[in-house]
């Protein structure tokens, strides 16, 4: 059965104190496609403190027929981002490669025309914007298989208005002489830190079908002086194919892609971390510390990214795990939370969970429990080193069941988790984002804690195939794979001695019923919108505000689009964070076949979401917001019903609210209520004594805000 640890973490519970937030976006420009954005690795978005200024840089629209390697740049004053000024923008960073003397239309690509990837923005000091990018070359000139060139140009003019960026210079030494060495430096991780004596660069690269195969390159400055960096050689840092133990063949990894490139963060001091997550040999690695499923291991500087942990740790691998044991105590411990606080907005753990179809040879019902321990961290993940040196993560994270039947719950081989796991899918069932904080990861001890920061069981639930609004096309259910297209992204407040964290997320925010007339009463939930969520933590991530929704931009003739690629700036305030995101534009689509989101045109946007919950607000797990912070429609109960069924609903603030009522083929039935709430908690009590059994919905609008609910009406 369930083992209970009464560790008392903290849980997801919404800050007890209320705040004023706004969100200002703008449109900066648009994108032949919207590769730049897309993963873990890159940084679009940066701010400027002491010039309050902002710069972004992206991959940059030249027309239908262009390359879609040209890097453009957008800059505005924080002023002027507020009344929603337009961006100044810079066009084609790219035209010529370092030196000058190859230029677009006779470069050494497959086109001849530039073909930058990745970008990423930052300011070395306070005067001089930078931007970050690779250059997909060929062979000859890159090295390796595909030719990942990876550059820099800055800006001379700090005025948003004027700019006047450099011709960009090289990351990689090796490259001094034709082809690189070593090659194919790729997806770069790059952050300028200002907090060294002189701003600091540290990137880290993927060997991207180098040879040998696998690795991953770090590289630093040695020296900075007006928008130039003496760049050090580039220095091994991981290999996928890493050889421990005396085992024969017996690598760290499973193999080749078996992991990310290392994602990494530096604070102002010099310390920080690079977190890989993947699937580790451990059926040959002597006394792992995780046995099944991904792992998320850790290495830690304290030198800007000069030195990593390297003979220490894990068999010497220099890497730190997030280990079993820390997974079983955290998910144990917060299960045990959620049932003795009977947190109303994740399931009650303390309840049996029951499908009908699962019963025993006699007909008696089985019991299912949750059960700890099944972690599972996939290839999405964000990551922040915080003011104080300690290790933040977001990941996404699934709950798992036993079924208490034939030992599926017992723990026969003693590992800490039941015999017999099964993924669970229950609604507000507590998978989705959670966050995981160690002051430091390395110091040998098990001291990690864990929230849940936002619950996705809808998304990873929901029908992404059917819509016209998808992830991916490769199957109804396709919940893993929107899993690696929805990114947690986190970063810190700059100002000094704070502890206010920001989070942000692309959600489901809008759905509509699929219903196959065919069975009758079978229906999906089929995703029609996509938008930004954002978080904010006062105390290092123990606890945060509930997500809040702050897009809702409408295509043309008001038709819905998603936003997605959502990154937040690497540097904010205690009061407010950039967020950078893209729109696709369906008319244009960038190549051929199976389109997915980031094969669209994009709309490039960014802004500023600002949030006055201070440093002085007390957080309590017993009081919750009196008011809640966005429009929720709960599910209807009893349900099955007969003929009465309660639907509770909430608002934020004084609203229209009309609720329908609508049968399974969608003919409305009637209106159930048409007139103006306060804000707070309401409840409406259905009498479906007139109608016939079967199955219906309701849809309530408030402020253009849609949800939809499904009800059985049995007689």
């Amino acid at each position: 059965m369930r083992k209970i640890a009464l560790l008392c973490l903290l849980s997801s519970f919404i800050i007890a104190q209320e705040y004023n937030s706004s969100f200002t976006g703008t449109l900066i420009d648009s994108s032949k496609n919207g590769y730049g954005s897309l993963g873990i690795y890159v940084n679009p978005l940066s701010y400027s403190e002491d010039e309050n200024l902002w710069l972004a840089v992206y991959r940059q629209w030249q027309g239908a027929n262009a390359s879609s390697g040209y890097i453009g740049s957008a800059q505005i004053s924080h002023d002027d981002l507020l009344d929603g000024e337009a961006w100044f923008t810079e066009q084609k960073l790219n035209e010529c490669y370092p030196g000058g003397t190859l230029c677009d239309g006779d470069l050494p690509t497959a086109s001849t025309e530039s073909t930058g990837r990745y970008p990423s923005a930052a300011f070395a000091g306070s005067d001089r914007p930078i931007a970050l990018w690779n250059e997909y070359t060929d062979p000859t000139y890159g090295g390796g298989n595909y030719g990942g060139y990876p550059v820099y140009s800055s800006d001379t003019d700090i005025d948003a208005e004027f700019s006047d960026w450099v011709t960009p210079f090289s990351v990689n030494n090796g490259c001094a002489s034709l082809p690189c060495d070593p090659a194919d430096l790729w997806n770069g991780n790059v952050i300028i830190n200002n907090g060294a004596p002189s701003p600091k660069f540290t990137g880290i690269y993927a060997g991207w079908g180098s040879s040998p195969a696998g690795k991953h390159y770090s590289v630093t400055s040695s020296f900075y002086a007006n928008g130039y960096f003496l760049m050090n050689d580039p220095v091994e840092v991981a290999d996928d194919l890493l050889t421990v133990g005396a085992a024969a063949g017996a690598t760290f990894w499973l193999g080749e892609n078996y992991c990310t490139t290392p994602v990494h963060s530096i604070n102002d001091d010099g310390v920080g971390y690079f977190v890989q997550t993947g699937y580790h040999n451990d059926s040959l690695l002597t006394e792992s510390p995780q046995t099944t499923g991904q792992c998320v291991v850790v290495k830690k500087t304290t030198d800007y990214g000069e030195n990593w942990t390297n003979d220490e740790g894990f068999m010497n691998t220099g890497y730190t795990f997030l280990t079993d044991q820390a997974k079983q105590r955290l998910s144990d411990s917060l299960f045990t939370l959620w049932e003795e606080e009977g947190n109303e907005y994740v399931y009650h753990y303390g309840d049996t969970i029951q499908f009908a179809d699962d019963t025993l040879a006699n007909g008696d019902q089985i019991n299912n429990y949750v059960t700890p321990g099944m972690w599972f961290a996939g290839y999405n993940f964000g990551m922040v080193t915080d003011n104080n040196g300690g290790l933040h993560i977001l990941l996404h994270n699934l709950v798992f069941i036993c079924e208490d039947a034939y030992g599926g719950c017992d723990d026969a081989d003693g590992d800490g988790e039941a015999d017999s796991t099964f993924l669970w899918f229950g609604e507000n069932s507590g998978s989705g984002i959670y966050h995981l904080y160690s002051p430091d990861p390395t110091e040998g001890v098990d001291n990690w804690v864990a929230t849940l920061v936002h619950d996705l069981s809808f998304e990873y639930t929901a029908d992404w195939y059917n819509g016209e609004i998808f992830a991916s096309h490769d199957g109804v259910d396709d919940w893993y794979y929107t899993m690696w297209s929805i990114v947690p992204r986190i970063t810190v407040s700059s100002e000094e001695g704070s502890e206010v964290m920001w989070y942000a997320l692309s959600a489901v925010s809008d759905y509509e019923y699929d219903v196959d007339l065919g069975t009758g009463i079978d229906s999906a939930e089929v995703v029609t919108d996509l938008d930004v969520y954002v978080a904010k933590s006062i105390d290092n991530g123990m606890t945060w505000t509930e997500p809040e929704q702050i897009t809702e931009t409408l295509g043309p003739q008001g038709a819905r689009t998603p936003e997605i690629h959502v990154h937040l700036s690497n540097e904010s305030t205690d009061d407010f964070v950039g967020v950078y995101y893209n729109i696709p534009d369906y008319a244009y689509g960038s190549t051929t076949g199976d389109l997915q989101w980031a094969d669209y045109k994009q709309w490039v946007y960014a802004g500023v979401y600002s949030n006055d919950l201070g440093s002085d607000a007390t957080v309590s797990l017993d009081d919750k917001v009196s008011t809640p912070t966005k429009f929720s429609l709960g599910k209807n109960y009893p349900n099955p019903f007969n003929p009465l069924t309660n639907i509770d609903y909430e608002i934020s603030q004084e609203a229209q609210i009309t609720l329908d009522l609508y049968d399974i083929r969608g003919t409305h039935i009637k209106n159930l209520i048409n007139e103006k709430k306060s804000a707070g908690s309401h409840q409406f009590l259905l009498d479906a004594k007139q109608l016939s059994s079967g199955v219906y919905f309701y849809t309530m609008i408030a402020d253009g805000i849609t949800r939809t609910e499904k009800l059985v009406l049995m007689k």
